[in-house]
């Protein structure tokens, strides 16, 4: 007897697969990782473009809104958070580099390193940008 998945759950054998069967990953290569990375790191910044461009409207509202959103970036939850849009900026630019060169015949067969090159860039520049966001009054 085969089993039919119902309403909300997944069948057995996607059950199994795990996480990267869920995203398509399942016996891939690393390009298909990083070409993954690629897209959700641009679709978070599209999501904060549309909350940048939020916060820029309600500074329209007069002097008095711009010294909350002041104090608002001085939050170091919020000093957190732009952290991890830098850091999805980096992803999302280094490795897009990345891809353009493997997309266009240039290091093909060096695809993990170069992969390997800009997330080791990635993590030095964002520890960079870390520390100096939080040790900055």
């Amino acid at each position: 007897m085969s089993e039919t998945p119902q309403a909300g759950r997944l069948p057995v054998a996607a059950r199994r697969r795990g996480i990267r069967g869920w995203v398509g990953l399942r016996g891939r290569h690393l390009g298909a990782a990083a070409f993954l990375m690629n897209r959700v790191s641009g679709l978070l910044l599209v999501g904060y473009l549309y909350l940048h461009l939020g916060v820029l409207f309600l500074l329209t509202r007069g002097p008095g809104s711009w010294s909350s959103v002041v104090a608002l970036f001085k939050n170091p939850y919020f000093r957190g958070l732009e952290s991890l849009l830098i850091l999805a900026i980096l992803v999302h630019a280094l490795n897009g580099l990345r891809l353009a060169l493997v997309g266009s015949g240039v290091g093909v067969s060096h695809q993990k390193v170069l992969f390997v090159a800009a997330m080791s860039v990635t993590a030095v520049l964002i520890a960079a940008a870390a520390i100096a966001m939080f040790t900055v009054g």
